[in-house]
């Protein structure tokens, strides 16, 4: 199994029922055979991959941008600074995917064949996702996205106030590959493979994005401002994860039995090209912010501010019958997101299923960002300091940080195609609601240094932070709902249910600088990072059935204690 691709080497399951002891049973073989050796037994554990990769990937990125700008100041007694500009740039992609012998292999529990597949129903032992790109000779896939923005703003400058009055306005077009258009089809799409095609676009009209702020200015150096601005964000993964060429070059899985006989094969539904529900407004955020600072004298400033944060009308790939089949509470209308999908799909050349994926705007997904925040900051000929203190809620029911395996919000996750909404389980109204991942309750951060007589300066930095929020996951509460068997963003109870211990860490330095000679400085340097050794675990493994590391066990920890010399020549 290790010289077929890269084999995923499963962990035992939980529980004592029949099948899972089966399961047990079963890969314990494969355990001793290409587990790695436990520091504290010796003894084999299952976990991790072995083998060479799962694919070849060539992937590349490209932008190209053009910008135009006019600037202009009159007035006198009341003064414009006038700014319009406009921005026009096309991002694309070209990736070419291809597997690595059978890709990606792995042992599954309790999964079955599916229906409408050879073998349906039959028991699952090993399972291979191998890209189909590759197996049909696809060219390399290219998708774009264009965008236009146009933005108006004045500055207005009266007495000691300034007024900022703006509006930015959008026009993004995404362009897919495998489709051309035709308006006497029900899509309005017909086959052409290699064509480019205008799969979705975001109209001027509904990205309309005001800016209003304003300033005053008294006692020479204090301030008092209030801003408002609402984005229309342009970041999105849907031309590639929706482009009608996905369908030639989408995830294969193939199902085998316990002795590697090939029982059956089908494409990955969530990896196919899709089409986009009707009415669709562009993802936004709103935001609202309060502040002041004030030189409070002899050396000291401060500063005080609050901030709200609102965003809503997510877009994410999921099931056209999401609405209808997968229990939705009071208050969602149980219809599906496109009502003909079956019809235009098979029109395609696609699943005739009114079930398959769509792009839709998920209802009610939203996510809410409380912030107030103190700052001071000191200074004096030979000494500074400065300290912060910021109190935070980040909650809602869409948390696209927690949307893979691991609670890592930097894990190229895509944006309009993760694992949220996908199938039973990970609909916004399974537990979604709560805390989210990137809530930090209370943070405080102390910088200072001090300055010695005989040019040597020692300086400290200490930060204080509150623990990252987890919830269990688990298939169990949705069994009735799916024949998966994987726990991945199927939350157990209500999101942010726990939260993982707080982390605090002390960072120090020391420099001695001596002056060799005219414009010549020598500095020899001491940092000691973490000198607590505060190693605070997160990144919580919540998947109930996964043994290793066991549910509620971090996955990470904050790095320990370290020493670093450093010799700096400046001239």
């Amino acid at each position: 199994l290790d010289t077929q691709g890269l084999f995923g080497v499963p962990s035992p399951r939980l529980g004592g029922t029949p099948p899972e002891l089966a399961y047990n049973a079963f890969i314990a073989p494969l355990i001793t055979t290409y587990g790695y050796s436990d520091p504290t037994t010796g003894l084999p554990k299952g976990g991790g991959n072995v083998g060479g990769a799962s694919q070849f990937n060539t992937q590349d990125f490209f932008r190209r941008s053009y910008q135009l700008a006019y600037d202009a100041v009159f007035g006198s007694a009341v003064t414009h600074e006038f700014h319009a500009g406009y921005q026009w740039y096309k991002d694309w992609e070209e990736l070419l995917r291809t597997s690595n012998g059978w890709g990606f292999v792995f042992a599954p529990y309790n999964v079955k064949v599916p229906a409408g597949l050879p073998n349906a129903g039959q028991l699952v032992y090993f399972q291979a996702r191998v890209q189909q790109q590759g197996i049909l000779g696809v060219p390399t896939i290219r998708s774009e996205y264009v965008s236009q923005n146009i933005e108006i703003n004045d500055k207005i400058h009266w007495q000691d106030f300034t007024f900022n009055v703006g509006v930015m306005a959008s026009n993004d077009k995404l362009y897919g590959q495998g489709l051309r258009e035709d308006g006497g089809t029900l899509s309005g799409f017909a086959p052409a493979p290699g064509n480019k095609y205008l799969m979705h676009e975001i109209k001027f009209k509904d990205t309309l994005q005001p800016r209003l702020g304003v300033t005053w200015v008294y006692g020479g150096s204090n301030t008092v401002y209030a801003n408002y601005a609402s984005y229309v964000p342009a970041a999105s993964s849907l031309p590639r994860a929706a482009s009608w060429a996905r369908n030639k070059a989408a995830l294969i899985n193939a199902y085998f039995a316990a002795n590697g006989t090939l029982l059956a094969s089908g494409a990955e539904a969530s990896s196919t090209g899709k089409l986009f529900a009707a009415n669709l407004k562009p993802r936004t955020t709103d935001e609202f912010l309060l502040g002041t600072t004030r030189d409070l004298g002899q050396g000291w400033t401060a500063r005080l501010h609050a901030r709200y944060r609102k965003s809503y009308n997510f877009w994410e790939d999921t099931n056209n019958n999401a609405r209808v089949d997968f229990n939705p509470p009071p208050g969602i209308p149980r219809e599906y997101y496109i009502p003909d999908l079956g019809a235009k799909m098979s029109q395609l050349g696609g699943s005739s299923s009114n079930n398959a994926y769509v792009i839709a705007m998920l209802d009610g997904a939203f996510t809410r960002y409380y912030e107030t925040g103190l700052e001071a900051e000191w200074r004096s000929s030979n000494a500074y300091f400065k300290g912060s203190y910021v109190w935070s809620h980040y909650y809602g029911n869409f948390d696209q940080d927690n949307s893979t395996s691991t609670l890592n919000n930097d894990s190229n996750i895509f944006i309009g195609s993760s694992n949220i909404a996908d199938d039973p389980g990970r609909q916004l109204w399974d537990n979604k609601y709560g805390n989210l991942s990137g809530d930090r309750r209370h943070q405080v951060k102390v910088y200072g240094y001090y300055a010695f007589p005989w040019n040597g300066r020692v300086g400290a930095y200490a930060v204080y932070q509150s623990g990252q929020p987890w919830q269990l996951q688990s298939y169990e509460p949705y069994i009735n709902l799916t024949t998966s068997r994987s726990d991945v963003n199927r939350y157990a109870e209500p999101a942010g249910s726990h939260v993982t211990s707080s982390h605090y860490q002390l960072d120090l330095n020391y420099t001695q600088s001596f002056f060799l000679k005219k414009r010549v400085n020598l500095d020899l340097i001491v940092d000691v990072y973490n000198f607590f050794n505060k190693q605070t675990g997160y990144n919580i493994q919540s998947n109930v059935h996964t043994l290793e590391p066991k549910p509620g066990e971090p996955q990470s920890f904050f790095s320990p204690r370290r020493m670093q010399l450093g010799v700096k020549l400046r001239f």
